[in-house]
């Protein structure tokens, strides 16, 4: 079984996303920012990391980084609306830092569980 992970600060996003996918058969975790990510990708193997960017102690651009840095073959989709810059750091912009696909919010759910498919058949 596929498991992914989602990363989203804003639990009726994390809620729906891990239904959604749990009734097309993957195994989902769930992680309230980047710090909650990293301790559920350091104690489990993904396949796949679905993460907003803006979120509160560890945004998405600084989760990418770490994942990149420990060297885990985990895709990553990155879900935006829009801004891809966090608001209270300056960082790196997402140009810069490698990610299987960037997906903006809000977005088409037949498309979001191709894309899914596709990266983890």
């Amino acid at each position: 079984m596929r498991k992914i992970l989602i990363v989203d600060d804003e639990p009726g996003i994390r809620n729906f996303l891990k239904i959604l996918l749990q009734e097309d058969g993957f195994f989902v975790k769930e992680a309230n920012n980047g710090l909650e990510a990293l301790v559920e990708l350091r104690s489990h193997h993904f396949d796949l990391m679905v993460t907003d960017i803006n979120m509160p102690q560890m945004n998405g651009i600084e989760l990418i980084t770490k994942i990149h840095e420990m060297k885990l073959l985990t895709k990553v989709i990155v879900m935006t609306g829009g801004g891809l810059m966090p608001k209270h750091k300056s960082i790196p912009i997402l140009n810069e830092i490698e990610v299987d696909f960037i997906i903006e919010k809000p977005f088409c759910i037949d498309s979001f569980l191709g894309l899914v498919k596709e990266l983890i058949a």
